[in-house]
């Protein structure tokens, strides 16, 4: 058993309501219709030899044997052969499964097959719930957005918008936050992420002139900066007029100097550029800022509230923004509510500002 603890199949394995957990305990681990799987599942929907896991240098992977009714990772089928983690949910025909990970708790003298109580029941009901309902929510596009305005300090006009992804699940509308916790273990953040930015592309022919739109990247997408560009440019290419595009990229994420600024010159050559968000909540990276230069920094919300009251905070904001400017890049004071913070932030010498003192997020053709 390693320090993490041993890997486990869970579900209603035997047509029943009883919930069993099954040890994964040999490589490849056989799953089928086959008497001597080591997962036997008894259905005629699923193949003699439908899948099985195998251990490797990386972790587990779940391969696909050619089965009739296919193998499905998170709600999507696979092809050959996909990386496993904690959490993933696998549909072996029309049977659900969930892999996890824990400190070994078979009653002794049982065999890697053992019932497991009634919380572990509901637990699981709850966990596949959420995942199929998760999967539908991609699959039917159930994801809106809203638009939040960026305006210039200067005069207060519209320089652009952050799009801000919703979806319904489970029959109620959930902010992204609690959608990215669920999509996250799921491995299905990217999928997310690349969403709402359709949406919000999509919802873009009822905004007014042509803004800057300002779109999140989920730090799993950084991974893949080619993947990302195709994206950004599958974008641009369905907009409904040319549209200029900020992908917004939390600090914390800023790891790869390299990787960034590839991203950068991928951007441009798009038309797009990056934006680095919520800086100043974890460590303000400043190195990063000099050699990546994004085009734009989003000062955090904690840096703003209540700024009419904080006179030590104004002056090491001045000396932030003086030098952010001085790197040729645009400063955005975010989560601007009160009257006092919008003349500070133009005192302190902000370019653009964004907070419900201008608007509250809403849909596109409300800002009409």
């Amino acid at each position: 058993m390693n320090e993490q603890g041993d890997w486990y199949l869970e579900g209603f394995t035997d047509g029943s309501q009883r919930v069993w957990r099954t040890a994964v305990r040999s490589s490849p681990f056989r799953i089928g219709r086959h008497p001597h799987a080591d997962l036997c599942l008894p259905s005629l929907d699923v193949s003699q030899h439908h899948a099985e896991i195998r251990r490797t240098a990386d972790g587990l992977q779940l391969v696909d044997l050619g089965s009739t009714n296919g193998t499905y990772l998170n709600g999507r089928r696979i092809d050959g052969c996909g990386s496993l983690a904690a959490g993933d949910v696998l549909r072996i025909a029309g049977l659900e499964l969930r892999l996890v990970q824990r400190r070994n708790d078979a009653p002794s003298g049982l065999c890697s097959t053992f019932p497991l109580s009634g919380e572990a029941h509901r637990e699981l009901t709850a966990a596949l719930e959420l995942s199929r309902g998760f999967s539908s929510l991609l699959e039917e596009r159930r994801v809106r957005v809203d638009f939040q305005p960026v305006v210039r300090l200067v005069d207060g006009s519209t320089y652009g918008y952050e799009v801000l992804g919703r979806g319904l699940l489970d029959g109620r509308e959930v902010p992204p936050r609690e959608l990215f916790a669920v999509a996250e273990p799921l491995g299905r953040a990217v999928e997310l992420s690349a969403a709402f930015r359709a949406c919000g592309a999509a919802d873009a022919a009822a905004l007014p002139g042509e803004p800057v739109l300002f779109m999140n990247v989920h730090p799993d997408e950084l991974n893949d900066g080619r993947r990302l560009l195709a994206s950004v440019a599958e974008l641009a290419g369905g907009l409904p007029r040319p549209l200029p595009m900020a992908m917004e990229i939390h600090e914390a994420a800023v790891t790869d100097l390299e990787q960034l600024i590839a991203l950068r010159d991928g951007l441009a050559a798009l038309g797009s550029s990056i934006a680095f968000d919520d800086f100043g909540t974890g460590q303000a990276r400043l190195f990063e800022l000099a050699d990546v230069g994004p085009r734009y920094l989003k000062f955090d919300r904690a840096w703003i509230r209540d700024l009419d009251r904080a006179s030590r905070r104004r002056e090491l904001i001045a000396t932030l923004v003086q030098l952010v400017k001085s790197l040729g890049i645009v400063t955005i004071a975010e989560g601007v509510e009160q009257p006092p913070e919008v003349a500070i932030c133009e005192e302190l010498g902000f370019d653009l500002a964004q907070g419900f003192f201008f608007a509250r997020p809403a849909p596109a053709a409300s800002f009409r």
